[in-house]
């Protein structure tokens, strides 16, 4: 069994049930797909990804597990490609940030089909709730991950649906999320508190209003 990140295990995690067909974009070096494969939680995974050499890399990797043949690797951009046909139990989407994650639901063709997505941003995942929030998208589970390599790092896993029933309801969930703030996780505290100095550098010089709306949300959470 490949081993892998708390990030990718966290995605994983989410996927509650077995056989089923995955849609990894930005699928890089296919450890999704060959430990989705590995453990039975799919049954054929199309892996998405716009470089060339990282895609041949994945497809050196699933070869070498002999698992191949249980995939379709495309070179593209997001869910804009034909070849993908059904419907899909997972959409997993990760490795960049919420803006491009965003981009690429909107711009989904409309004969693909998907019951779940997992989306794990690196930056920016209001983004993603605000756009579930005009959709009325329900979101099933939330996540803060830090990084396993770089301290102080944090990526935001939000697992959703297209279906009716969001439930964020003002502007402090659309920026740490309706789920994280019910939990009330030492992660989240954490973030909160690496997220401020980030911005406490520059808040004083920038006049970008979401900026220091979400400042005055983490003193307000924080205290």
């Amino acid at each position: 069994m490949i081993k892998l990140s708390s990030r990718l295990q966290a995605i994983q995690d989410e996927i509650t049930r077995t056989n089923n067909i995955i849609i990894d974009v930005g699928c890089d070096h296919c450890k999704t797909a060959i430990y989705a494969l590995q453990t039975k939680k799919a049954s054929f995974v199309y892996n998405i990804e716009n470089k060339k050499l990282p895609l041949l890399n994945g497809i050196k990797h699933l070869s070498e597990h002999q698992l191949l043949q249980f995939t379709k690797n495309i070179l593209g951009e997001g869910l804009t490609s034909t070849e993908i046909k059904g419907t899909i139990d997972y959409c997993v989407i990760s490795g960049m940030g919420g803006k491009n994650i965003t981009q690429i639901i909107k711009h989904q063709l409309p004969q693909i089909k998907i019951k779940t997505y997992i989306v794990v941003a690196n930056d920016h995942p209001e983004v993603i709730r605000a756009f579930l929030k005009k959709m009325n998208w329900i979101i099933n589970n939330e996540m803060i991950i830090e990084s396993d390599h770089e301290p102080d790092t944090f990526f935001h896993l939000i697992k959703f649906q297209p279906r009716k029933g969001c439930k964020i309801k003002n502007q402090k969930e659309i920026f740490f999320g309706p789920i994280n703030l019910k939990k009330n996780i030492s992660i989240l505290t954490k973030y909160l508190i690496v997220r401020k100095k980030t911005i406490q550098s520059f808040i004083n010089v920038t006049k970008n209003q979401q900026i220091i709306i979400e400042n005055q949300l983490i003193d307000k959470i924080l205290h």
